[in-house]
């Protein structure tokens, strides 16, 4: 199977009824300012028949606030109905089963600040950093954890000031 990438005027795409994912205002504008700042890099998959979205349902939303005239699709000839139908489910669903690694996160986002970007940019914002990495995924730790920690760094994220712990680990055996 081939899939090629093609562009294809806004308004021939059709939007699925059932889609179950939704997009508000802020979600909408925050992947218009992503494709304005770096392009339209995520082609929007429709069904080869009758170019109807599969995926890719807040792309198009960002696409007619930034008043594009194409799009970039990949048109998907090879499924069945049924599963048109698991892969709009899946293909969100994903993504939200995975987890950051807050460390990494912060030393990229420091990377970044240091290069001038600006953060905004990568979807993280104040609020993000007051909700999630204030309140680290690793958790407090146990009494068989004694000796595994050099210490734990808190680090303030220099754009919007959220605070949040690294832990500088050494290995014990």
């Amino acid at each position: 199977m081939t899939i090629t990438i093609e562009h294809l005027p806004l308004g021939d795409l059709i939007p699925y009824i059932g889609n179950a994912r939704k997009h508000n205002d802020q979600n909408v504008s925050a992947i218009a300012s992503s494709i304005a700042e770096y392009g339209f890099n995520d082609p929007i998959a429709i069904n080869e028949r009758d170019n109807v979205v599969i995926e890719g349902h807040g792309r198009l939303l960002a696409a007619k606030k930034l008043r594009l005239e194409t799009v970039p699709v990949i048109k998907l000839g090879h499924l069945s109905e049924a599963q048109i139908k698991g892969y709009t489910l899946i293909h969100n669903r994903l993504a939200e089963k995975s987890e950051w690694d807050n460390d990494i996160l912060a030393n990229e986002l420091e990377k970044l600040n240091e290069m001038d970007f600006n953060i905004d940019l990568t979807g993280f914002d104040s609020d993000y950093f007051e909700k999630d990495l204030d309140q680290p995924s690793f958790g407090a730790g146990n009494e068989n954890d004694q000796g595994k920690l050099d210490s734990i760094k808190i680090l303030e994220c220099p754009k919007c000031g959220g605070h949040f712990e690294s832990k500088q680990a050494k290995i014990v055996d």
